[in-house]
C-alpha cells in the first residue's frame, strides 16, 4: 500500500505525546492503513511490539469490547507500567462511551493513543468537554490525485490523461484501485455509500425517514460545489412532499456530513472579512460515490473539478470558503496559518467569454492576496495579476499557489 507521507509528515511531531491523535474521515479513506504505517514507523524506532495494543472495533473478535468497562479492563490489563504504551483504536465511535475511557486512560496511564473514527460526532459533546485541549485531529481524505498516481506507478501502471478522467468519475478511495472493471468498481463504491448509510448515519438514529435521508444525500450529491441554502434544499424537497418537516432536513443534513461524505463549505465576506451563515457549498469527500449515484454527469465537469480542487486543499490541511464579492462570487478563498489565497476553477476556457468571466471575478477585491484561475487549458492564461495555472499540474505539485 502506498505510504501516505501527505498525512504522516502531520502525525509524526506528535508521536510519543499524550495527546490523543485523532484520524477521522469518511468510511474507506484509509485511515486503518495509516495506522499501520504508524505502527511500522514506531517499531522501526524502537519500539517493541509488546509495546502496542491494537483494537479493531469492526473486527467481530472484539465485539465485547464495545461495552466501555470491558475494553478499559483489557486495556489495563495489557499495559506494561514501567513503559509506554501506545494504543491504536480504529472505528472508536462503535464502543458506547468512549469518550470515559479515552479520558481515564490519558489521565491515568503513560500512553500515546490514536483513535480512527468515521463520525466526526466523536469530536463533540464529552470528547470536547472531557478532552478539551487534549487532542489534536487530523482530516484524512481518499486519496488525491498525486497518490493516486504514485500509486498506480508504483503498481506499474503508467498514469497518463486518462488517469486524471478516471480518477474524476471513480474517485481515489484506496481499495477502488484493486478492482479493473467499471462494474467491480461500481459495486464496490455502492457498498461502501450503503456501508455510510447504515452505520454511519441511520445507527445513530432512533427514528429514520430513510427515504428522505436518501433523497437529501441525492441532492447533496448532485449539487457538489454549488452555492445553495439549506432553506433551498427544505424548499425543493416540500415542493415534492408538503408533509416534510424542515427540522428533520436539518438534522438529516448535520449527520450527513458527521458521516464526512459531504462537507460543509462556510461563506466568506471578502469585504467584511466575516464569515456568513448563509448561502454555503458542499462538496461530496469522493467524486467516485456520486458518480453510483448519478447516470448524466456530461454537464458537471466544472463542478467536478472544483470539488477535486476544493477536497485537495483540504488534504493538504487548508481552510477553504466560498469567496461573496460586492457583486457576485470567488470559488474558493483559501487560508494556510492565517495568510491566504483567491481562487477560480473552471473546465475550459475555450471563449473570450468565460476567460473574461473568470478572470473578471477578481475585479471588485481590493485584497492584494494571490489570485488565481485554475483550468484544464494547457496554455498560460495569466493577466492582470491573475495566475492562471493547468489544474493537473497543481495537483501533482509540478506548479503550487501561494499566500499572502
Amino acid at each position: 500500500m502506498l505510504k501516505r507521507e501527505l498525512y504522516l509528515e502531520k502525525i509524526r511531531p506528535f508521536y510519543h505525546l499524550d495527546l490523543i491523535k485523532i484520524l477521522i474521515g469518511i468510511r474507506r479513506s484509509g485511515k486503518s492503513e495509516i495506522l499501520k504505517q504508524i505502527k511500522a514507523e514506531l517499531v522501526t524506532s524502537g519500539i517493541a511490539d509488546n509495546a502496542m495494543i491494537t483494537i479493531n472495533f469492526e473486527d467481530f473478535s472484539y465485539e465485547s469490547l464495545h461495552d466501555p468497562k470491558k475494553l478499559n479492563e483489557y486495556i489495563l490489563e495489557k499495559i506494561d507500567e514501567k513503559t509506554k504504551t501506545y494504543l491504536f483504536l480504529d472505528e472508536i465511535q462503535m464502543v458506547t462511551d468512549f469518550q470515559r475511557v479515552l479520558a481515564s486512560l490519558k489521565a491515568t496511564q503513560n500512553v500515546s493513543i490514536f483513535v480512527t473514527g468515521s463520525n466526526s460526532t466523536i469530536l463533540s459533546g464529552d470528547l470536547a468537554t472531557l478532552l478539551a485541549g487534549r487532542y489534536v485531529t487530523f482530516n484524512i481524505m481518499p486519496f488525491t490525485y498525486r497518490e493516486t498516481c504514485d500509486f498506480l506507478n508504483q503498481s506499474g501502471v503508467i498514469a497518463d490523461e486518462r488517469t486524471f478522467y478516471e480518477y474524476m468519475k471513480w474517485g481515489g478511495l484506496p481499495q477502488r484501485f484493486q478492482l479493473k472493471e467499471e462494474d467491480q468498481i461500481r459495486t464496490y463504491l455502492r457498498d461502501v455509500y450503503d456501508s455510510i448509510i447504515i452505520k454511519d448515519i441511520i445507527s445513530k438514529m432512533n427514528k429514520i425517514d430513510q427515504n428522505l435521508l436518501v433523497r437529501i444525500i441525492r441532492f447533496l450529491f448532485d449539487n457538489t460545489a454549488k452555492v445553495f441554502s439549506v432553506k433551498s434544499v427544505v424548499n425543493y424537497l416540500l415542493n415534492e412532499d408538503r408533509s416534510i418537516q424542515s427540522k428533520v432536513v436539518y438534522s438529516d443534513i448535520d449527520r450527513i456530513i458527521n458521516s464526512r461524505s459531504v462537507m460543509k463549505c462556510q461563506r466568506y465576506d471578502i469585504k467584511g472579512k466575516s464569515i456568513l451563515a448563509f448561502y454555503e457549498k458542499y462538496y461530496v469527500s469522493d467524486l467516485g460515490l456520486r458518480t453510483v449515484l448519478k447516470t448524466n454527469l456530461e454537464n458537471d465537469i466544472s463542478y467536478s473539478l472544483e470539488t477535486i480542487i476544493h477536497n485537495e486543499l483540504i488534504a493538504r490541511g487548508y481552510e477553504c470558503f466560498v469567496g461573496k464579492t460586492y457583486k457576485g462570487e470567488v470559488d474558493l478563498v483559501v487560508f494556510k496559518e492565517g495568510k491566504k489565497c483567491f481562487i477560480q476553477v473552471t473546465y475550459l476556457m475555450a471563449s473570450e467569454e468565460t476567460l473574461k468571466r473568470e478572470f473578471e471575478a477578481f475585479n471588485t477585491i481590493k485584497d492584494a492576496s494571490p489570485k488565481y484561475v485554475l483550468s484544464l487549458d494547457k496554455a498560460d492564461f495569466s493577466r492582470d495579476g491573475v495566475s492562471h495555472l493547468n489544474i493537473i499540474d497543481f495537483l501533482l505539485g509540478i506548479v503550487d499557489i501561494n499566500f499572502s
